[in-house]
């Protein structure tokens, strides 16, 4: 295990580095990716400033929960999520045997190919974004409770991951993209928004509550019911991801199969 985090920080390394030789580049992705994470806090804004509000939630609470999707997406993103893509373009230019042949493990190897640097904007932009909304509201929750919660959302991200990618291996070409945009999407605002039977979808089947919603509300102290149930689910679709990967891989055929 620890051979692969050292390869895996090795491999951040040279990726900056190179990334580094062309650093006027480099910025303006950065300020891109910063300005972009800023489009869901301002229709947030706009919805308060007009005279409407999401139940229970005040503005400045509804920036802390999309300033800690905001810095999970970041992390997941630069971290995991570029397998996604990576699987698309190996198995689509005929490389993925070259991976499939090391002495180490693809998955793992298809993560590090994923890495991608610019996603580090996301983080900043969610952390200014966390550190805004608690300069306005009292914390009555758990600090603790709620950096938990926000790992068990990055795993969510991860098995979400790894689930496009297998199916990336099976279908080469995929709009998955999309889907990833719409989870992204519902995740933004408070799950007080949905219905009762959308809001158990969002925490058994598709646990993406986890991801924001309950980080935030175990931050401002609020309710948290279904929690233990989102963690269990998030838990059984991170196992699920990773068999699915492997057994999607047994099944690949090679560009020259």
């Amino acid at each position: 295990m620890m051979r692969h985090v050292r390869l895996h920080v090795r491999h951040a390394k040279l990726r900056l580095a190179s990334r580094m030789a062309y650093r006027g580049d480099l910025a303006l992705s950065l300020v891109a990716f910063f300005l972009v994470q800023l489009a869901a806090p301002i229709f947030a804004g706009v919805i308060y400033f007009a005279g409407g509000e999401f139940p229970g939630w005040t503005i400045y609470q509804v920036l802390l929960l999309q300033g800690i999707l905001s810095t999970i997406i970041g992390v997941s993103y630069m971290s995991f999520f570029g397998l996604l893509w990576f699987t698309e373009n190996m198995v689509r230019e005929g490389k993925l045997d070259i991976i499939l042949m090391r002495p180490v493990n693809s998955l793992w190897l298809m993560i590090m190919g994923g890495f991608d640097e610019e996603d580090g904007a996301r983080i900043v932009s969610g952390l200014t974004l966390i550190v805004l909304a608690l300069y306005h509201i009292d914390i009555s929750g758990s600090l603790t409770i709620a950096i938990l919660l926000m790992f068990f959302g990055i795993l969510f991200y991860l098995s979400l991951a790894v689930i496009c990618s297998a199916l990336t291996l099976r279908f080469i070409r995929t709009r998955l993209y999309e889907i990833v945009n719409l989870v992204q999407m519902y995740a933004s605002y408070p799950g007080s928004i949905y219905g009762k039977k959308l809001s158990i979808v969002f925490s058994t089947v598709v646990p993406l509550l986890i991801v924001a919603h309950y980080p935030a509300s175990a931050l401002l102290g609020f309710a948290m019911n279904g929690i233990l149930i989102a963690i269990v689910s998030v838990c059984v679709l991170v196992t699920v991801s990773i068999w699915f990967w492997y057994r999607t891989l047994r099944k690949y055929s090679s560009a020259g199969g």
